[in-house]
């Protein structure tokens, strides 16, 4: 019999207006006690006999609609409402989706009779009422399975299903060959055995054999959105996360509803499919939005709720989430209530945690226990005697898991805040990670150090954009603060007075900016960044991308007026032509993220594109530090002529590679930069033009630096006509950057601030 996607109204229907439709729920050995609300509330009378209506498929006497129930079912989807509308809106019988366990996130699904409405019409399949069946049915249903398999093919899929608890290699061999008699199939039924040939692939742990079929299955039915999700679900697994999330939003756009699905393929499941492949990659934002889909739905998916949990988030965006979604969430099922907690507990959300704990239904002995961890835990972020036996605590506030010179400074703080005896410490993130941690050094310290929690908090350092100087709630408090303008907003410097212990910055640049608008100097550390020296080496693999001509100049950082990009352009422009063979290589960072609204990069291509401009190539793709270190290596010149910087990073690494470099000849460069190894270009301050104070009224006038653009465009010529000197002087730089910013040297200078910041 054809199959149909239920909904033809019927003269049942209409009937409605006259008189309510008896529905009789039919059972088979299920106690009054264990029939759900829902199937109460749908039907009329509750009558024994499920085998003779699956054998017979006839109605009770006098019912309009039955409704059929076997013991050891558990409703998974289905409201009274939708139940009655199946009822009375379709004639017929109508099959239902049936659940077997099978993998924590993927059942084994078949199909039953579960409706039927009086009147003459095909079969059809609804989607919104589902059941997980027992996988210890009553014999009965085991005899009428046998007797019925070779009759009805959802017997006989069924029956294989069955099965595969105790021998999957059996089912999937069962289902091969319902597969293989294509004359007793049809589309509907054909989908739902490959779905299940996959599923228990996977069982078995045959992956390839799974993803040969779901390939098939694609090709076949490419309209399935239950086979779409499963092939996302397989190309996580392989690690094709492009694919993954091709097939995902394959299953959201253009499912057919006509086929079976375990439910949620077309929404909420496949939104967690997404969620999933967007934190594989780092993509925590993305990540968060898909997984919330199915943490809001009644009742909450739970994959998504865990996908939710697993993310360790910045205080502001934890409490967010909190407001939005978990706070709902515990009322609605409170049997998420530790594990929420626990949440809120590492994100420091204690008063939120308190609140929940109070609303929530509770065992005494759970809420007892749950208190004493919150109070536990909220006593560490008090001002309490220091014990002997409790180590001081230190909290770093930072971004990790992305690519910029600030999340690099972090990682390798926190590695060696990990290493250091004596000194509790925890790490906390302070924005969204874009990038996947195991891709970047130090993973599994920081990992450990993000899900630690401290006894006790002596010392909090905060090292992130915007800089934040407000109070901590005990101990003291640092801030690193990589400033590059020549002075401050009035009120930052009112809050360090007010808050800040000590103020680490990266040159004696920046010490002087802050000393000239008014911060003390006991107050103000210059520790520089660090570089490591293991990675940013003139030993290793060069890369040059492919198309760059034989002289190559590199560009590191955001394509902004703060660093010059435009400078360098205008210069490079002046020097060279398209006749020249030279290459300039703008390695962006940042542009579509925090200098999204000031990149200039739109502006270089379009210099690029007119006729005679000299070669441009943008990188614009994330790049781990070993790639970035070849492609310093690749260069022949690097160059950063900025108008205001804090310290300039990528000259340190450059200059530790072995190439020499170009910059501004005022501000921090000249602190670290061997004069053997660079090209200072002369410069005069300015005040910055068309600035719009967004942080409040200044200290002074906000200025930066304005270099020689004639001059660079001689230097870069020069450079380009001697290639050998060019050579020659990179190599001059590496010994003053190994004997002064290795991460190990910076490192204890740190550690000896934070020694004395954390004594008694």
């Amino acid at each position: 019999m054809p199959f149909e996607e239920s909904g033809n109204k019927t003269a049942l229907a209409e009937e409605k207006q006259n008189r309510r439709p008896l529905i009789a729920l039919v059972t088979h050995g299920v106690p009054q006690d264990e029939i759900p609300v829902e199937l109460g509330d749908a039907s009329d009378q509750v009558i024994d006999g499920a085998i003779p209506l699956l054998r017979n498929n006839r109605l009770p006497a006098g019912s309009d609609g039955a409704i059929l129930w076997m013991k050891g079912d558990r409703l998974l989807e289905g409201s009274s409402e939708v139940l009655r509308e199946a009822v009375v809106s379709s004639p017929g019988r109508t099959l239902v989706p049936i659940h077997l366990p099978c993998l924590p996130e993927l059942d084994l699904l078949g199909l039953q009779p579960r409706i039927w409405t009086r009147g003459q019409a095909s079969d059809h399949i609804t989607n919104q009422f589902r059941i997980a069946g027992s996988v210890s049915p009553s014999p009965e249903f085991v005899a009428f399975l046998e007797e019925e398999g070779s009759k009805e093919p959802w017997a006989r899929i069924y029956r294989a299903l069955l099965s595969a608890s105790i021998n999957p290699r059996k089912a999937s061999e069962d289902l091969f060959a319902f597969w293989s008699d294509a004359s007793v199939l049809l589309p509907t039924l054909r989908a739902l055995v490959l779905y299940n040939l996959i599923v228990l692939a996977i069982r078995v742990v045959e992956i390839g054999q799974a993803s040969k079929l779901a390939g098939l299955a694609m090709d076949y039915f490419p309209r399935s959105a239950e086979l779409a999700f499963l092939a996302g679900w397989l190309a996580v697994k392989e690690g094709n996360l492009a694919s993954s999330r091709h097939f995902a939003q394959q299953a959201i756009e253009s499912g057919d509803p006509a086929y079976a699905g375990c439910g949620g393929e077309r929404s909420y499941r496949s939104q967690w499919l997404l969620g999933l492949a967007f934190e594989i990659e780092g993509k925590q934002r993305d990540a968060i939005e898909n997984y919330s889909h199915g943490a809001v739905r009644r009742p909450a998916y739970p994959p998504a709720v865990l996908g939710l949990l697993r993310q360790r988030l910045w205080y502001d965006h934890a409490r967010a989430l909190t407001s939005t979604v978990l706070s709902d969430l515990v009322q609605r099922e409170p049997q998420y209530l530790e594990l929420v907690l626990h949440f809120l507990l590492l994100h420091r959300l204690f008063n939120p945690a308190q609140e929940m704990l109070e609303s929530s239904p509770a065992s005494d002995e759970q809420r007892h226990r749950l208190q004493s961890a919150l109070d536990e835990r909220a006593a560490a972020f008090r001002s309490q005697p220091r014990k002997k036996e409790v180590a001081p605590g230190a909290l770093l506030i930072g971004n990790f898991w992305v690519n910029s010179s600030l999340a690099r400074i972090n990682r390798e703080l926190a590695a060696a805040l990990s290493a250091q005896p004596g000194v509790e410490v925890a790490m906390e993130p302070a924005d969204f990670a874009n990038t996947p941690g195991k891709a970047l050094p130090h993973f599994e310290a920081i990992s450990e150090g993000l899900k630690h929690r401290l006894r006790r908090l002596d010392l909090t350092i905060r090292h992130y954009w915007l800089p934040d100087f407000g109070p901590v709630p005990c101990g003291k408090l640092v801030v690193t603060f990589p400033w590059e303008s020549g002075s401050m907003p009035v009120r930052w410097v009112e809050q360090i007075r007010q808050n800040v212990t000590e103020m680490w910055v990266p040159s004696q640049f920046t010490k002087d900016v802050l000393l000239s608008a008014g911060v003390e100097s006991e107050r103000v550390q210059v520790i520089p960044n660090g570089v490591d020296t293991n990675i940013f080496t003139p030993e290793g693999s060069k890369w040059r991308p492919e198309g760059c001509r034989s002289f190559v100049f590199l560009f590191v950082g955001g394509a902004i007026a703060r660093k010059g990009a435009d400078l360098l352009w205008n210069a490079y422009s002046r020097a060279f032509s398209s006749h020249d063979d030279v290459s300039l290589v703008v390695k962006d960072l940042g542009s579509a993220t925090v200098y999204a609204r000031t990149s200039l990069l739109d502006l270089l291509r379009a210099a690029a594109r007119k006729p005679g401009a000299p070669h441009l190539m943008i990188l614009t793709e994330e790049l781990e530090d070993s790639n970035l270190a070849s492609l310093y290596r690749g260069c022949d010149v690097f160059a950063l002529p900025y108008r205001g910087e804090g310290f300039g990073m990528p000259l340190a690494e450059a200059l530790a590679c072995g190439k020499p470099v170009i910059t501004t000849g005022l501000g921090p460069a000249r602190e670290f930069c061997s004069s053997e190894a660079s090209f200072f270009i002369p410069a005069r301050i300015i005040e910055m033009p068309g600035v719009q104070n967004e942080f409040g009224p200044m200290t002074g006038p906000r200025t930066w630096f304005e270099p020689d653009t004639n001059e660079l465009a001689r230097t870069m010529r020069y450079l380009y006509e001697r290639r050998d000197e060019a050579a020659s002087k990179g190599v001059l730089g590496v010994q003053t950057i190994r004997e002064r910013l290795a991460w190990d040297r910076i490192a204890l200078m740190q550690m000896e601030r934070i020694r004395r910041l954390t004594e008694p």
